[in-house]
């Protein structure tokens, strides 16, 4: 099974018979190679837009925690994040061990703990337990504006209903009735 770009474009050339590409010859493909590497970019565009969990896509990144700071910004590069995996690394200089942080949700961090946020005092200052993603209006605006556009082209793109309507009158009353006279 193929896990880079090329790789997945020669499993396309194998099925189809031709003759596999190489690192040498790739870049310069035209022709029917040109058209499978645009028919895989384009499929994995279009898997990419509508999940974006793949194992291909994951990614890790460290991030250095300033104390007293509580709230982080969502990498502008990240289109999900997997809050369960979030975790705190040994640190001989602080002493601690690798913990695997307790995802939180919003509503049971503001239950319980939302007055850390706002404690400006130092004495109380640990390391952290736990991790809470805060509610976005802003995203769910977006997200729903997305997808809006999406079923619109969709309907303009896809779902094209060609049909014919008569538009002849028929008067059945007139042709029905027989008028007698006495």
């Amino acid at each position: 099974m193929a896990y880079d770009y090329i790789g997945i474009v020669n499993d396309v050339n194998r099925r189809l018979n031709e003759v596999e590409l190489t690192a040498t010859n790739f870049s310069t493909a035209k022709g029917e190679y040109s058209m499978i590497k645009d028919a895989v970019n384009a499929s994995l565009r279009f898997i990419n837009q509508h999940e974006y969990e793949w194992p291909f896509n994951h990614v890790e990144e460290e991030e250095t925690l300033t104390p007293g700071l509580v709230r982080y910004a969502f990498p502008s590069d990240a289109k999900v994040l997997d809050f369960d995996s979030f975790r705190i690394k040994r640190d001989a200089t602080l002493g601690n061990a690798t913990v695997k942080l307790k995802a939180l949700s919003y509503e049971e961090y503001l239950e319980s703990y939302v007055d850390i946020e706002y404690n400006n005092s130092t004495g109380i200052r640990q390391i952290p337990a736990f991790v809470v993603k805060t509610p976005s209006q802003e995203y769910a605006i977006v997200q729903q504006r997305f997808e809006q556009e999406i079923k619109q082209m969709r309907s303009l793109y896809i779902n094209r209903y060609d049909y014919v309507r008569s538009t002849v009158l028929t008067n059945t009353l007139a042709t029905n009735t027989r008028v007698t006279t006495l």
